[in-house]
């Protein structure tokens, strides 16, 4: 080992012992980091030149001298190097150095860093000082705690090849050991040895001479952006079908709001950026971790207002899902905005499903036919008292075909107005899709056979109308005998309710001269019952006979009609 000699107060003792940092570098592969499975709170920044060769900022770099005659000298944007370069001539004291030192911003420490750089230093005659170049971190102080990697020119004189920007022999990773809470990282070119010693000129242009070409810089910074969502159709739907949408506002203090994430069941599926920062935020790629690569330390913005962020559900399969949408910096770190349980929906099928109901039947025919069987006309008329009306047929789809087990609704609606269309029955279809309904007794009325295509729906595929005219069902009686002068009670009821309010009119009449002669006029009650009282002055032993009238009314959804006569004797 070389015997310890002082550069600007601080020993070299172990400069040697530090040695070179072994590497093995592929000429084509810039990544520099060993692949490690992705975790939040990083970010690649690439200086100088990009992973495929093309030129790239320098953002953080910053060149500095402390002696005469030297340079930092920046070519990046011209294809070339941060170069840390010391002049051949004239001698330069001990000390002088030039250097190019990396700054991580204030919200971040460097986590990993892999650079390529050359160095060259200028054998100098017996007993000089000598010229040197090194790669130092944490700090920028030549001692063994400090400097990972170094070219003296007594025993090295050059490492790396200035014309194979990722060529091997170019590649340094710091150790972890150097950067642990690190926010710096120096490359510098000097004058070393004794204190009041100088280098002397020698023939070429620099005596020390280091360059950057190319830097991959792992930044870590753990703060989470705060977001939120102020609107859009994802907020509430949950049935996703259709383009829909979300407004987000965000806020970082970090490397700044970059992409909002949408997953489905927990897999991402798009991650859309919320604002490019007119082209910094953009993932430059070339990384082997997972994380993304920027160009500069802080790429996006701290501040997005209100973005509208559209959302394709296409990318997703059909059916429930769970929906997340989260919100992430530059370096990964995530908060969620929204998580509820959604429903994909691209085909339309579960809406229908949802809104429509399930398939009626073996199809869901909108064009679906009812074909009658019975002889019925489609308008008749009947009396109430009789039953039995029977009507059958068959639901078939709009090519002939039979549809089975499917639901078929009887309906009516009273002809009085203001009456509502109500169910009065139902049955499903057999093999041969054919079914039979046996009416109940009604009024007047629609009676009307349906079939709906989804057990939901509210229109009908298919239906037959049957206009049934009903003649009103009055009853009344009274006593068979009645004396002279004394009162005869006539009791009575309209049958089949539909009692308007308040009671529906009901005319006695006396059969008197050959006619029917109405002799009073009297309501029902709200049950259709009526009483009437009759007193004979004249006419004993004599018979009559009596019937109570309805006449037909809009409010009575009944054909007029009338009782059976009865007959009184009156008795003296």
């Amino acid at each position: 080992m070389r015997s310890a000699r002082r550069f600007g107060g601080l020993s070299l003792a172990g400069r040697v012992a530090l040695g070179m940092v072994a590497l093995t570098f592929a000429s084509s592969a810039p990544q520099a980091v060993v692949p490690v499975e992705a975790v939040a709170g990083s970010y690649h920044v690439y200086s100088c030149a990009l992973p495929n060769g093309r030129p790239a900022p320098t953002d953080g770099w910053s060149g500095s001298i402390t002696g005469p005659f030297m340079n930092p000298v920046n070519t990046c944007a011209e294809g070339g190097s941060l170069a840390a370069l010391i002049n051949g001539s004239p001698a330069q004291p001990v000390n002088a150095m030039a250097t190019w030192a990396f700054t991580a911003p204030g919200f971040a420490t460097i986590k990993e860093a892999a650079l390529w750089r050359t160095i060259s230093a200028d054998s100098l005659a017996a007993g000089s000082a000598e010229s040197l170049g090194w790669l130092a971190a944490p700090n920028n102080s030549y001692d063994s705690a400090d400097v990972f990697d170094q070219c003296v020119a007594q025993g090295c004189g050059s490492e790396g090849e200035p014309s194979n920007r990722f060529g091997a022999a170019n590649g340094v990773v710091v150790p972890a050991s150097y950067l642990n809470g690190a926010t710096h990282i120096y490359v510098n070119a000097a004058c070393g040895g004794a204190q009041g010693g100088s280098c002397p000129a020698v023939g070429t242009p620099y005596m020390a001479d280091t360059q950057l070409m190319a830097a991959n810089i792992t930044l870590e910074s753990n703060g989470p952006p705060s977001a939120s969502a102020v609107g859009g159709s994802l907020l509430t739907a949950q049935v996703l079908n259709g383009p829909q949408n979300i407004l987000i506002t965000a806020s970082d203090p970090g490397p700044g709001v970059y992409e909002a994430i949408f997953e489905i069941d927990g897999k991402v599926i798009a991650t859309p950026v919320l604002n490019d920062n007119n082209g910094r935020c953009q993932n430059a790629g070339g990384t082997s971790d997972g994380t993304a690569a920027f160009i500069y330390l802080q790429p996006c913005p701290s501040q997005v207002n209100s973005v509208d962020v559209p959302f394709d559900p296409s990318v997703a399969p059909e059916g429930p899902h769970d929906l997340k949408v989260l919100i992430s910096d530059a370096a990964g770190n995530t908060t969620t905005i929204l998580d509820h349980q959604v429903v994909v929906d691209n085909s339309g099928a579960y809406t229908t499903l949802l809104t429509r109901g399930a398939c009626n039947g073996t199809s869901c025919d909108d064009h679906a036919q009812l074909i009658q069987t019975s002889k019925q006309r489609a308008s008749f008329t009947r009396h109430l008292s009789r039953s039995g009306l029977t009507l059958t047929g068959r639901l078939a789809d709009h090519t002939g075909a039979p549809i089975k087990g499917a639901q078929v609704q009887l309906l009516e609606q009273p002809s009085n107005p203001g009456a509502s269309m109500k169910a009065a029955g139902s049955v499903s279809t057999d093999q041969n899709g054919a079914w039979a309904f046996k009416v109940p007794d009604g009024p007047s009325r629609l009676v009307r056979v349906a079939y709906f295509s989804h057990l939901k729906d509210t229109t009908a595929a298919a239906q037959l109308d049957y206009h049934e005219r009903v003649y009103a069902a009055v009853l009344m009686h009274a006593p068979r005998h009645v004396r002279l002068g004394r009162a005869a009670v006539f009791r009575g009821r309209l049958v089949g309710g539909f009692i308007p309010y308040p009671g529906q009119q009901v005319e006695i009449e006396i059969f008197y001269g050959h006619r029917w002669r109405t002799i009073e006029v009297l309501r029902t009650d709200k049950h259709g019952r009526f009483a009437y009282r009759y007193v004979f002055t004249i006419g004993a032993g004599s018979s009559y006979r009596f019937r109570a009238t309805v006449r037909y009314s809009p409010a009575y959804p009944f054909l007029g009609s009338s009782s059976r006569p009865v007959q009184i004797q009156v008795q003296g």
